[in-house]
This record gives structure tokens, C-alpha cells and sequence, in this order.
């Protein structure tokens, strides 16, 4: 919001400001993502740990999301050589596209799956 906002509003001043705070935020939950599924987990038994991983890689959904996300990212990192960007923080926009766009192929499967 705060990039939409703020001025200029030129395309080439919103993709660096994009490209800018989503690298913010990818470094910052890169090394809280671990503390907090600590926190989360601390005092489970074993059982818990296997039951969550078996929900996570059977959930068609996030599988859909992991592999988009995977795709954005290759393709985000390959376009990245050819922009002023560089690799990593264009790797890290193609990864965000791709999870948005998961969510959202998710949320049409979901809507015509209950249609029928």
C-alpha cells in the first residue's frame, strides 16, 4: 500500500520498491519461520510432528502452492539475469507471484469444485 502510495508513481519506482520490500520481508521471516514453528512445536510428542508433515504433503492445496511458488522462483531467478534486478531479489518477487497465484488458482478450484 505504502508503494502505491508513495510518489513518484512511475512503473520503474513501483517494481524497485516491490523488488525492495519484498526482499525486506523474505530475510526477516527466513530466520523467524524457524523460531516460531519451535515455539509452536515445543512440548509435542513425536506423534504431532509426523501427523503435521503427513497433513502438509498429502494437502492438495499446499502442494499447489509449494509447486507454483517453486516454478515463480526458477522463473523469477532466470529473469533475473536478464534485468537490472539481479537473480536473488528477482527470484524472490517470481516465488511471492507464484504463491499469489496458488492461492488464487485454489480459490477457483474450491469455488467451481462446490458449483458442482
Amino acid at each position: 500500500m505504502i508503494t502505491l502510495l508513495s510518489k513518484p508513481r512511475t512503473l520503474r519506482c513501483l517494481t524497485r520498491r516491490s523488488v525492495k520490500f519484498a526482499t525486506y520481508g523474505f530475510l526477516p521471516g527466513l530466520t523467524i519461520a524457524p523460531i516460531l514453528m519451535y515455539v509452536r512445536m515445543k512440548g509435542q510428542p513425536d506423534e504431532a510432528f509426523y501427523d503435521r508433515c503427513y497433513r502438509l504433503r498429502c494437502n492438495k492445496n499446499q502442494l499447489r502452492v509449494d509447486r507454483f511458488s517453486y516454478i515463480g522462483l526458477g522463473c523469477g531467478g532466470i529473469a533475473g539475469f536478464a534485468n537490472a534486478f539481479g537473480p536473488m531479489q528477482t527470484a524472490i518477487v517470481g516465488m511471492m507471484i507464484g504463491t499469489v497465484a496458488a492461492v488464487c488458482c485454489n480459490q477457483i478450484k474450491s469455488s467451481t469444485s462446490t458449483q458442482k
